[in-house]
């Protein structure tokens, strides 16, 4: 692995693509399905011999290690990739456009999820592929978080200092470089992430789901793409014991412990104590709880009084779909019940869209504006309302768990994702969406939550019907979404170029 160090990250992410294309070549020829086995084999051929080309026409480049340099390059993984990803896609569906593959492919490196190519088109192999994408795309962000974002302190990690314990990942000893960080943190968590994706594929199959489907369900779990073979739920029978599991690995996307935990798997003390956890546990409960009342309210109105197994089914579903949404997965229980379109489905959107605008832990495959945020401004937000109280009274910001510094990143990125969510809803609706689908469309992109445009809109809400102009801007609010906005300033601001 230390060879890697003479090489820039992209091209071995190139390399790694070109590799990664042999798996759906196989599955294909396991299918008897032979032109798609021939375009995955054929363009991942072609990837390895770009990346090659393009690592032996790097060997001897040293640039010089600054933030810009370490954000451009994660921009261009997300934006850059994409281009070859899409080349097995294009090759294998002869109808489909190329750059509707291209947006298709950004889409899933991202984690959203969102299906930009018509579904019915898809076979199982290239769905297969879109899983296996958002599933890079997961480790890529855990690895960018550790050895880009937190040595900068964004992305959640301006209020490490101000919310309670943070356990800090491995030290790089001797120089800095960039590189040196990269590969140390590729070696640490390529291991547990594989493991935990290959614990969680075995489980889905001891309760009975179809090997294919359940590694496509354990791979969108820990990437939190929400990406199926076929409808938006993690079993299309009464697949309780797979969502038992599901929801389980879906506490991964809480927590910022698996990731900057040093060595082996952390404690499960450290992972109790853990303040995004414990936040996460009560919004599950508190919402899960709020959408059965409603669902047993309706359910007594009407007439029809429920068994207590509906009644624990029912409260079940609520608890994984909120649990789901929360980890900006969108995987829906076969035992949630949409509710009529009414009053109750408008309770139901805005619920939902607040969890995934909450989203999961930093460090983690889930997008959003973080837990750890919620918590700083509550925090901050307490800490304001006691001066208020006792105006005398010589308060430590410090006691109260709250980093000046910090605090005013994370409303900053509070007030940003408010304006980038309504710019973009301007953007939509004047390809003539509707205000409620450009809602729930903005959402679903800037917290890579891919199915929750189709959640909340009645009737359902399918991508690939938008025109080029809408594809080509929610993939550009995806790419955003997964950066963030602070990502994104920080790399246009001339200030940061020269530190």
């Amino acid at each position: 692995m230390r060879s890697w160090l003479k090489y820039p990250f992209l091209v071995v992410a190139i390399t790694f693509a070109g590799l990664s294309m042999f798996m759906p070549a196989a599955l294909s020829l396991a299918f008897d399905d032979h032109p798609t086995s021939r375009a995955f084999f054929y363009n991942g051929l072609l990837t390895i011999f770009f990346g090659v080309l393009l690592g032996l026409s790097t060997t001897n480049f040293r640039p010089k290690t600054t933030v810009r340099n370490q954000l451009l390059g994660f921009f261009l993984v997300l934006a850059g990739i994409p281009v070859l990803l899409a080349l097995p896609v294009y090759a294998a569906l002869s109808d489909v456009p190329y750059f509707d593959a291209y947006r298709d492919m950004v889409s899933c490196l991202t984690t959203t999820g969102a299906e930009l190519i018509d579904s019915r088109k898809l076979s199982e192999t290239v769905a297969f592929w879109r899983a296996m994408v958002a599933w890079m795309g997961g480790f890529i962000m855990w690895v960018a978080a550790l050895s880009i974002l937190e040595p900068l302190g964004i992305g959640g990690f301006e209020t490490v200092a101000a919310t309670g314990r943070y356990i800090p990942g491995p030290k790089i000893s001797g120089e800095s470089e960039s590189r040196v960080r990269l590969v140390k943190h590729l070696g640490r968590l390529l291991p547990l992430y594989c493991g935990f994706t290959c614990v969680l594929w075995g489980l889905l199959l001891l309760a009975g789901e179809l090997p294919l489907a359940a590694f496509v369900h354990a791979m969108s779990t820990m990437s939190t793409s929400g990406i199926s073979l076929g409808e938006n739920r993690v079993s299309t029978q009464d697949g309780f014991l797979a969502e038992v599991f599901v929801f389980c690995f879906l506490f991964v996307s809480f927590s910022r412990v698996f990731v900057t935990t040093s060595k082996g798997l952390p404690k499960p003390i450290l992972y109790l104590s853990d303040p995004e956890f414990r936040l996460a546990l009560g919004i599950i409960l508190a919402a899960a709880s709020a959408f059965f009342l409603l669902q047993w309210t309706r359910i007594e109105t009407s007439g029809n009084p429920s068994s207590l197994f509906d009644s624990f089914y029912s409260f079940w579903g609520a608890l994984f779909t909120v649990a789901s949404f929360l980890s900006t997965s969108g995987f829906e229980s076969v035992h949630w019940s949409q509710p009529p379109e009414s009053a109750s489905y408008s309770f139901q959107a805005l619920i939902l869209i607040g969890l995934a605008m909450t989203g999961g832990g930093i460090a983690t495959t889930a997008g959003g504006l973080k837990l750890l945020r919620v918590i700083s401004i509550w925090r901050h937000g307490a800490y304001e309302l006691t001066k208020l109280v006792y105006p005398s009274a010589v308060i430590s910001p410090a006691r109260k768990g709250i980093r000046s510094e910090g605090i005013e990143i994370v409303w900053a990125a509070f007030a940003l994702f408010a304006v980038t969510t309504g710019a973009l809803m301007l953007a939509l609706s004047a390809s003539g969406l509707k205000l409620e689908s450009a809602l729930a469309v903005s959402v679903s992109a800037l917290t890579t939550t891919g199915p929750l445009a189709g959640a909340i809109v009645p009737g359902g809400f399918d991508y690939w019907m938008l025109d080029g102009y809408s594809k080509s801007t929610l993939s550009i609010a995806m790419i955003v979404g997964k950066l963030e906005i602070i990502s994104v300033i920080a790399l246009l601001n001339p200030l940061v170029w020269r530190r």
